[in-house]
């Protein structure tokens, strides 16, 4: 954790004012917040209609899978393979993420989902075109809520309270 010093307040130790600087690092503005965000949801929104494979030219393979998912993680669980299971359907609602920014946990929690889905459906999705723009583009719009700054346009990081 990358700690800086801010200001510090009369009658208070060492530790007042320290400021977390793990997401205040190239904090974007509304403007650019808005830009990364429609991007993502660009490249998001295009996984839907590219096709599967390269030799495969089967379009809206993405929207077949979006349909499919939540069967896909229903079956899991049926079988009892209950980490596959929560794997799929995180990844699933990593999707309802893109509508609205949410908490940065939430954001954190669907760029996780994404990627671990990857690592288990590797042999799977490895040249499943759809996938590399629908994760890149969840990744965006998220990374762009976890660097986007407050309304009032202070860095949106935790402060230590001290005084």
């Amino acid at each position: 954790m990358r700690l800086k010093r801010a200001n510090a307040c009369a009658g208070c130790g060492d530790l007042t004012g320290l400021v977390d600087m793990r997401f205040s690092v190239g904090n974007l503005s509304e403007t650019q917040w808005w830009t990364v965000r429609w991007i993502g949801f660009g490249l998001f929104l295009i996984s839907f209609v590219v096709p599967a494979r390269v030799d495969e030219l089967q379009f809206f393979a993405g929207s077949i899978v979006f349909v499919q998912a939540p069967v896909m993680a229903i079956n899991f669980f049926g079988e009892k393979d209950y980490v596959l299971a929560a794997v799929t359907l995180a990844a699933w609602l990593a999707n309802l993420s893109v509508a609205v920014p949410r908490r940065k946990w939430v954001a954190a929690s669907a760029i996780l989902a994404v990627w671990v889905a990857y690592g288990c459906f590797f042999e799977i999705l490895r040249g499943f075109i759809p996938f590399y723009p629908w994760g890149i583009g969840i990744t965006f719009v998220q990374v762009a809520n976890l660097l986007r700054r407050e309304s009032n346009g202070a860095a949106s990081v935790g402060r230590i309270e001290g005084c």
